[in-house]
This record gives C-alpha cells, sequence and structure tokens, in this order.
C-alpha cells in the first residue's frame, strides 16, 4: 500500500537533498508514500516546489487541498502558529495521520484542543 502526503508549508523543500526540514525529500525517498498535493501561502514558494518536484497539485487554500486530495498523510510545516488548526481540520476531514513539525501548539489551550 501507498501512502498519499500532502504537505503544508513548503519554503524549506525546494531541493531534492535530503536536509533538515526537507520532508518532501523524506518523502521522494519512501517507496510506501507518494507526495499528491502541496499547500503553501506563498505562489513564487509554491511554484519553486511544483519546479523541484514535478507536476504536484499546489494549493493556496488548505481547506480546498484536503478537501479535493483526502490525503492519507498531511506533513504539516507551517507557521507555529497555524499547526493547532490545521492539525484539528486535518482530522476534521479524516486524515489518518498527522505529522506536525514542532512545536505541535503555542499553548496548553491549543495542546488540549488537539487532543
Amino acid at each position: 500500500m501507498r501512502f498519499r502526503v500532502a504537505i503544508a508549508g513548503c519554503h524549506r523543500m525546494l531541493q531534492p537533498q535530503l536536509a533538515g526540514h526537507n520532508f518532501a525529500s523524506a518523502f521522494a525517498a519512501e517507496p510506501e508514500t507518494e507526495l499528491v498535493a502541496v499547500y503553501d501561502r506563498g505562489a513564487q514558494t509554491r511554484a519553486d516546489f511544483v519546479h523541484c518536484w514535478g507536476e504536484i497539485p499546489a494549493y493556496d487554500d488548505y481547506t480546498a487541498m484536503l478537501r479535493e486530495v483526502q490525503p492519507d498523510l498531511i506533513c504539516i510545516a507551517t507557521r507555529q502558529t497555524l499547526h493547532a488548526a490545521e492539525i484539528e481540520e486535518a482530522a476534521t476531514f479524516g486524515v489518518r495521520g498527522i505529522l506536525c513539525d514542532k512545536p505541535l501548539a503555542t499553548s496548553l489551550i491549543e495542546s488540549d484542543r488537539i487532543l
């Protein structure tokens, strides 16, 4: 089985080499994963990501990406103040695996919401 992966926040993933915070390269190296979509607020960042990784649907709307792509896994690497809301939304859309860059949340209240 191949897991369908979407990435949220890709500004550190614009080169194919394995490197710190380059989660796209880790997924590309894992034969059981397939990168199916990317979300980022920056139009140029999205374009650079597609140039590096190929014709992957690139979204400027996180909710639309989750709704349309329905990934098995989401890798959240956006600004830390967005993590809690993006985790909650992924869970609402039934994403089975949620991988989040640190920190998971910025407060105990956010942590409680995520749980």
